[in-house]
């Protein structure tokens, strides 16, 4: 799954989980408000529609959102898995071995 794609890339889930919380301010928004997605986040899930569709998936799976996701460039997800090293093509590469 994803943790293991993001494990052949390099990235330990407790590393990209404090960089997630660091970039993000954790507990800054107000409590009870109703989260939002930024317009790189909206565009992100949209592009892992069009990947599971080319792909002829039934659903959206979480090598479509993360691929999707290192495709965005400028978003804060992008910039955090590109520190990490992980690039769309990587990722691909990752899920390409696990998954066939």
């Amino acid at each position: 799954g994803g943790t293991r794609a993001l494990s052949g890339c390099g990235v330990t889930l407790e590393a990209l989980m404090r960089s997630v919380d660091t970039v993000s301010g954790v507990g800054s928004a107000a409590e009870g408000s109703e989260p939002t997605l930024s317009l790189p986040a909206r565009r992100a899930l949209e592009n892992a529609c069009i990947l599971a569709r080319a792909q002829h998936s039934r659903s959206v799976q979480v090598r479509h959102l993360l691929i999707a996701l290192a495709q965005e460039h400028g978003g804060v997800a992008a910039g955090i898995l590109d520190h990490f090293g992980c690039t769309a093509a990587t990722l691909q590469s990752a899920f390409g071995r696990r998954s066939g």
